[in-house]
């Protein structure tokens, strides 16, 4: 069977859908990409990329500054290396949502393969498809975001280092390479190398490989992985006075989001006070001049001194906030960047209105929250159910398939649990749903091996004699 004939049913249904959404964003629900034009979404990390990626093919600059060169060092360099050269052949970013289509395709067809070691192939494609059919998957891969590219290098990864046979060392020094590159892509990847190190020497043992190839192995992977970033190295310590780091955005998130918020919760204070009791004590209330890494030390270090000063109460909100990343909901992320649609909707009853929080009226009046829930927003509550089902097979699909599967496929369940562990603890509160969209291939590939076991119990309890 050719590889077309055994995957043409995958790819050409995320080609399908994929073009209908992309014309229906880019001709009836466009609002909110009005400053610059679709692909590019108003404000934040979608426009800062298209400013960077725009100065990099104009001016030869990494820098979000109009005329001069601030040097930029809270976006690493990874996506607009991506988007400069598609940029450059028309001159819009056309071109890079066509590119992050076939990223999504390429991503289906590596979690499929990946499904395979764990599952039976129709379970495989049942749960590629409900990862690449998610709406933040959708229209994340159809704007500019990072998040694509990201999630396309680190299942890249995993297929390599688990799943293909042969050529070793060869494997190795790609991993090394797109690990490299995904951590430039998202700072917050930072750490993945460590994960991928670990599990190729507990899975190289378990192969009987000899100790000294695959401890030259490990070196190797890392050796690529540090030439990829040390290039950005060496620039940041140039430009930030000897500070050495690829971002300032993990001190950023931790202080300004992660820690800020906490602090409004617990104090009950506003963000401005806040923000305000936060900036004294730093070497300046300038954002923006907090972007460069000189700064990552003091930032860390007023992060810590809160985090120590409450540190049980920290550590459960940072767990919980981890928690709420994988039940947030796709749907209302979606909606919220497409108004028509939204609106479509909430004329039809299916979403409710942003204005009504539903889990603080849940802690206020469970069974208002409830009927809230299933007369206003039924296909919100639906996706809730579906989202906590997702969960829980997946709790249960570990735990069996620690018991039963064999040695190969528990190392690979362990990874899967383990980067979507990762994910919840490195985004912690800050838990917008496209945060997870790396980690999503992973939970629903664990949960289809619970959903697996959970039918074969059925089905051999039905085949058993009736006395």
């Amino acid at each position: 069977m050719t590889f077309w004939k055994k995957n043409k049913l995958l790819i050409l249904s995320i080609a399908f859908v994929y073009t209908c959404a992309f014309f229906y964003i880019s001709v009836l629900d466009a609002a909110l990409f009005s400053d610059f034009g679709y692909p590019v979404h108003n404000g934040g990390d979608s426009s800062e990329y298209a400013i960077l990626s725009q100065n990099v093919a104009e001016r030869g600059m990494y820098t979000l500054a109009p005329d001069s060169f601030v040097p930029e060092m809270f976006r690493a360099p990874g996506y607009s290396a991506f988007l400069v050269p598609l940029f450059l052949l028309d001159e819009s970013f056309f071109l890079a949502i066509v590119a992050q289509i076939f990223l999504t395709i390429g991503s289906a067809l590596l979690m499929y393969r990946i499904g395979v070691e764990l599952l039976p192939p129709v379970w495989a494609f049942v749960s590629t498809l409900l990862f690449v059919f998610d709406p933040t998957t959708i229209f994340y891969s159809l704007s500019i975001w990072s998040d694509t590219l990201f999630v396309c290098m680190l299942l890249a990864s995993v297929y390599l280092i688990f799943v293909r046979e042969g050529h070793d060392w060869i494997r190795v020094a790609l991993v090394g390479a797109l690990l490299g590159g995904a951590t430039l892509v998202r700072p917050a990847g930072g750490y993945l190398i460590l994960i991928f190190a670990l599990f190729f020497v507990a899975t190289s043992f378990s192969q009987g490989i000899h100790f000294k190839k695959y401890i030259l192995m490990v070196l190797v992977m890392i050796l690529v992985y540090s030439t990829v970033l040390t290039p950005w190295y060496v620039r940041n310590f140039y430009y930030s006075n000897g500070s050495i780091g690829i971002s300032s955005t993990g001190a950023h998130a931790i202080l300004l989001y992660d820690v800020h918020d906490f602090l409004m919760m617990k104090n009950n204070h506003s963000s401005v006070e806040v923000n305000e009791e936060i900036l004294a004590q730093l070497p300046t209330r300038d954002k923006d001049e907090l972007r460069n890494i000189q700064y990552v030390d003091e930032m860390m270090g007023v992060a810590k001194k809160y985090i120590l000063q409450y540190p049980l109460e920290y550590g459960v909100y940072h767990l919980m906030g981890g928690v709420n990343l994988y039940l947030s909901s796709s749907i209302r992320d979606a909606l919220n960047n497409l108004p028509v649609a939204h609106s479509t909707l909430q004329a039809l009853s299916l979403v409710g209105s942003n204005e009504t929080n539903v889990k603080a009226l849940f802690m206020q009046n469970p069974l208002k929250a409830v009927w809230f829930s299933l007369s206003q927003e039924p296909l919100l509550t639906l996706e809730r159910i579906l989202r906590l089902l997702t969960i829980a097979l997946a709790l249960g699909g570990l735990c069996f398939g620690l018991y039963y599967k064999k040695n190969r496929a528990r190392f690979l369940l362990v990874l899967c649990a383990l980067l979507i562990v990762y994910t919840a603890l490195v985004i912690g509160p800050v838990s917008y749903p496209r945060y997870r969209m790396s980690a999503e291939p992973f939970l629903f590939l664990i949960a289809g091996v619970g959903a697996v076991a959970l039918l074969e119990k059925v089905r051999s309890k039905d085949r058993q004699p009736q006395t």
